[in-house]
């Protein structure tokens, strides 16, 4: 496996699921997965599936996530945090709704798959998103109202993700939603 910065690069288009006691998680990146490995959030006997598959496989049948590896990235002129740390300033937690997205005046309602304080991923199957588009958008977080703008980051083919980042919030929305993500870690602690 070639470990130039081409090669590096090409790992920035993967995108993975994890599963993990029977329950699935992602999308993430590859970069997303050493960060749960180096944490100890999953371990080399949990499943995984790139986004495009169907049959889900344990993470040490996969060379790209040997413990050579591992090393081989860690040791190359990246720093830690571009190569095996999140590339999202705030983490992101799972999340089951229906969203309302508005864009080029038309509403489409759409399925949540993740949010965290920076932005969000919804399930789209329309791919005629354009990165640094406006959006507009608004979901139930708990039983509260959550009103954002926001815009495209991308929209991944393979898994019909739509990566959006916040740019701002509608009245009390901004801590509707750090509150909401606190409740979570909590419960995710207990």
């Amino acid at each position: 496996m070639s470990t130039d910065r081409n090669h590096v690069a090409d790992f920035d288009k993967l995108i993975f699921h994890v599963l993990i006691q029977n329950e699935g998680f992602g999308p993430f990146s590859y970069y997303e997965i050493w960060n749960l490995i180096k944490e100890k959030k999953i371990s080399s006997f949990d499943y995984i599936r790139q986004s495009h598959e169907s049959s889900w496989q344990p993470l040490c049948d996969l060379e790209m996530f040997s413990k050579s590896q591992y090393e081989i990235l860690s040791t190359q002129k990246y720093s830690k945090k571009s190569i095996l740390s999140e590339r999202r300033r705030f983490e992101r937690k799972s999340l089951k709704t229906m969203v309302h997205l508005t864009h080029q005046d038309k509403m489409s309602l759409l399925s949540a798959v993740e949010i965290g304080q920076g932005g969000m991923a919804v399930f789209t199957e329309d791919v005629g998103f354009i990165p640094n588009e406006p959006i507009k958008l608004q979901l139930k977080l708990g039983s509260k109202m959550f009103r954002a703008r926001g815009k495209v980051i991308s929209y991944v083919k393979n898994s019909h993700v739509l990566n959006i980042q916040f740019l701002g919030f509608a009245g009390q929305s901004e801590e509707i939603l750090i509150q909401y993500l606190k409740k979570l870690s909590i419960q995710k602690a207990a």
